[in-house]
């Protein structure tokens, strides 16, 4: 005899003339489906850690590709052009071996001129003075700083520190059209040439001033009253601008001409920079 059943009650799973209620399927076909996702999709630290091995290979490609390498520019819907860039370095470092020779046209009253290759802090002998004295008393006329280069180099920027004597009215010059830069006389004016060359101003001062950045620091010990001991031009020969390797300016000599001094002692640098490539 069979028991009625009520259709307000469960079914008991134990009875056996029913199956067991399968529970839970919603859930586990939510979590099968989450687990997918989570295979298909890559988490953040997977893209980072691909990021950063993507990264490291460019540095090591760049680091063993020597001191060149390319960028492409476009210019004007114009087709692209690789454009060699290097690695600027101190041509006047004298453990480069690149200067052939510095000369001024006066010994002065301090170092000779090849100190203008150093950075010296002795405040007598680790500086050129076109004076006469240890008053600083001015060697008349106008004065010059020359450095010739065993090879052609390409010019990027200057640094002149001055001493407190320094000067405001000077020009940046090359030789140009050059044979042998030991052979053309420093003395040579902008407008002067011989057979063998013509200085070429590249920058004037106050004229470029826009170029020169200047700053000041330390105390003169010549005199008492506030005296910067450093007057440091910072002069760019970018006229604004990254310049590509065939604009920038090439020479075996280069030249500075000063005019006159700033505070009427007799001009004087401590050191000569020029930074720049090897090499036509």
């Amino acid at each position: 005899m069979r028991r009625p059943v009520s259709l307000g009650s469960k079914t008991d799973p134990s009875d056996s003339g029913h199956l067991p209620i399968v529970r839970n399927v919603t859930a586990t076909t939510s979590l099968s489906s989450q687990k997918r996702r989570q295979l298909l999709r890559p988490t953040s630290s997977k893209v980072a850690s691909l990021v950063v091995v993507i990264l490291a290979t460019f540095a090591l490609v760049m680091m063993l590709s020597g001191k060149y390498f390319f960028l492409t520019t476009s210019q004007s819907g114009a087709s692209l052009a690789n454009v060699a860039v290097r690695k600027q370095v101190l041509l006047t470092d004298p453990l480069r071996g690149l200067v052939r020779n510095i000369t001024t046209d006066v010994r002065g009253n301090l170092g000779p001129a090849h100190v203008m290759l150093n950075n010296g802090s002795d405040w007598i002998k680790d500086r050129w003075q076109a004076a006469s004295d240890m008053g600083g008393t001015a060697i008349k006329g106008a004065h010059w700083v020359r450095i010739d280069f065993h090879h052609h180099v390409r010019i990027r920027s200057i640094v002149l520190d001055w001493e407190a004597a320094y000067s405001d009215h000077y020009d940046i010059q090359i030789l140009e059209s050059i044979g042998d830069a030991g052979t053309v006389d420093g003395s040579l004016r902008q407008t002067e040439s011989d057979n063998i060359g013509t200085w070429r101003t590249i920058l004037s001062s106050p004229g470029d001033s826009s170029r020169i950045q200047s700053r000041q620091y330390g105390q003169s010990p010549g005199v008492k009253k506030p005296t910067p001991l450093h007057v440091v031009h910072n002069i760019s020969m970018d006229s604004g601008g990254d310049l590509p390797d065939d604009k920038v300016v090439e020479t075996r000599s280069l030249r500075i001409w000063i005019a006159k001094s700033a505070m009427g002692w007799g001009v004087s640098l401590w050191q000569i920079q020029i930074y720049g490539y090897v090499g036509q």
